[in-house]
Order: C-alpha cells, then sequence, then structure tokens
C-alpha cells in the first residue's frame, strides 16, 4: 500500500491517479484494465477521471452493479431518449436507429456510453428483425438493457464509488480523496474495506 499527499483537488488527483495506473501497467504489459480500479466516494470526483479516460481514449466502465450509473442517464442516453421522445407516438426504424447510434459511437472512440448505446439499439434491431417500432417501446427498450454491456465487459477500467465497490476484489486499486470523505468511523471502515481489496 502506498500513500500520496497531494492537494484535494480533482483534477490534481486524476491526472496523479493515472500516471500511478499507467506505471504499474508498464511493470505489466499483459495485465488487462479491468484488474484496476479508481475508488472515490462520489462520482462527482470520478468525473475528471472519466473525461481523462475519454480524452486518452481508454476503455472505462462505471464498474456499478444493480444501482450503478446507467447509460441512459448520461448525456449521451439522453440525447438517443430526446430523438426517440420527439417521435413519441409514431414508429422508428429500428435498424437505421441503430445506425445512427453506432455513427455517434464511432465519432467518440473509447466512450463505453456510446458503445454501450450501440449495442443495445444493435440487439433491438436484431431482435425487431429491422421491422419499425413504437418509439416508445424503443425507449423501454433502452431503459431496461442499458448497462449490461458495461457491468460485463473486460478490458475496461473500473471507475467506481466505494459504495459500489464494496464486496468486490481488483488487483490495483487507487483511492482518491478529494475532501469529501466524512471524518466519522463508519465511513473511514468503508474506505479501508475497499482499498484492501485488491493490492
Amino acid at each position: 500500500m502506498q500513500l500520496f499527499r497531494v492537494p484535494a483537488d480533482r483534477n490534481v488527483q486524476a491526472q496523479l491517479a493515472m500516471q500511478e495506473i499507467e506505471r504499474l501497467r508498464a511493470l505489466d504489459p499483459g495485465a488487462d484494465w479491468s484488474q484496476f480500479a479508481v475508488i472515490a466516494r462520489t462520482h462527482a470526483t470520478l468525473e475528471p477521471i472519466r473525461a481523462y479516460c475519454e480524452q486518452a481514449r481508454i476503455p472505462y466502465r462505471t464498474g456499478e452493479r444493480g444501482a450503478g450509473l446507467s447509460s441512459v442517464k448520461t448525456r449521451e442516453g439522453q440525447r438517443v431518449l430526446a430523438a426517440l421522445r420527439r417521435r413519441s407516438g409514431r414508429l422508428v426504424r429500428s435498424g437505421a436507429l441503430a445506425r445512427w447510434v453506432a455513427l455517434l459511437a464511432r465519432r467518440e472512440p473509447g466512450n463505453p456510453w456510446w458503445e454501450d448505446l450501440a449495442v443495445c439499439t444493435e440487439t433491438l434491431a436484431s431482435a425487431a428483425g429491422g421491422v419499425p417500432v413504437p418509439a416508445a417501446d424503443a425507449v423501454e427498450w433502452l431503459y431496461e438493457s442499458a448497462g449490461a454491456h458495461l457491468r460485463e465487459a473486460r478490458g475496461h477500467l473500473n471507475l467506481c464509488t466505494a459504495h459500489g465497490a464494496k464486496g468486490r476484489e481488483f488487483g490495483h486499486v487507487v483511492v482518491l480523496d478529494a475532501g469529501d470523505w466524512p471524518v466519522a468511523e463508519e465511513e473511514r471502515r468503508l474506505l479501508y474495506a475497499s482499498g484492501s481489496e485488491g493490492g
């Protein structure tokens, strides 16, 4: 276990965390991204890590189970849902929807939210057999299936809150403290439990 004293600035911590992860990966070039996790108290603290990953085209996932952030709740998901809601009460060509989302995903390679939405819409098109479906059904499909691909994907850096990481194991864990960890004993125990799952 290593402890680094750094400013309680989310952006600085994100840069230093990624430098440390890259250093560890250089020691083991065969290491899979899924063996690494960045854990924080809140999703807001993880946001600069997400931005770093998108800029560097590093595949990532929220690593959360069940109540984790779904891709339909992201700006990418909201864009797709808004397009479908504008067609409320009408039919949507499932194949065209899948092609549009795939195009958006290609414009932002490495973005796991577009990747997940592309998988969801492609699966919908396949299930519908290319037949148009009601826009409301497409919205429902996205809500039900979004996130499953990300939760199962290997090769993605895990970004999760301490609550989301509880009970999981990772080879290497970086815990961020942007000054948002309460000093309560219960919260300190959660921090140790999260950090001790890996090495």
